[in-house]
């Protein structure tokens, strides 16, 4: 790397100049040394960042489905599960910023279906069909004393309204 330097410093005799022994030459091996490691250090932040940002994606929607969140947050944990698998897919065709773009919004998805399922007051679906659903006749109030209940006093039975031709 520095052999194309010290061709430049040679004189036209074929001598070493004294100025390759100088600070200025020093200084500038030093330079193009640094500006060298730093393109080196930029050129691995995509794939840096973005691996990263995956890898905390995965582990939050991992996080989710232990919660449940895939009964629980449908829409939230699904939407996290696709964003990664999109930010993988473009990780794999190595367009870093995207992947991470994504595993951000992966991310952020698991993590809302995490605390929607920590949230959910129900342990199980709303309507669950074992649970017999309760009646008027199940309370026993029909066979209650109407003289105690005024509201039943006044209500007729069912069938004497159709009995009775009045509607």
């Amino acid at each position: 790397m520095f052999r194309g330097l010290s061709k430049v410093l040679r004189t036209p005799k074929g001598k070493v100049s004294a100025m390759r022994n100088s600070s200025k030459v020093w200084w500038t091996r030093s330079a193009l040394c640094c500006l060298g490691g730093l393109t080196f250090v930029l050129s691995a932040c995509g794939p840096v960042q973005s691996t990263q940002r995956v890898s905390e994606a995965a582990v939050a929607l991992e996080r989710a489905r232990v919660a449940e969140a895939d009964q629980k947050a449908p829409y939230e944990y699904y939407s996290a599960k696709f964003y990664l698998h999109k930010s993988r897919e473009e990780w794999g065709y190595s367009d870093f910023e995207a992947s991470y773009d994504y595993a951000t919004e992966a991310k952020r998805a698991a993590e809302a279906a995490l605390l929607k399922a920590k949230e959910d007051p129900w342990a199980g679906s709303p309507v669950n069909p074992k649970i017999k659903p309760v009646t008027m006749r199940d309370t026993g109030r029909r066979e209650g004393n109407p003289a105690k209940d005024p509201v039943l006093a006044e209500m007729p039975e069912p069938n004497e309204v159709l009995e009775g031709g009045e509607q």
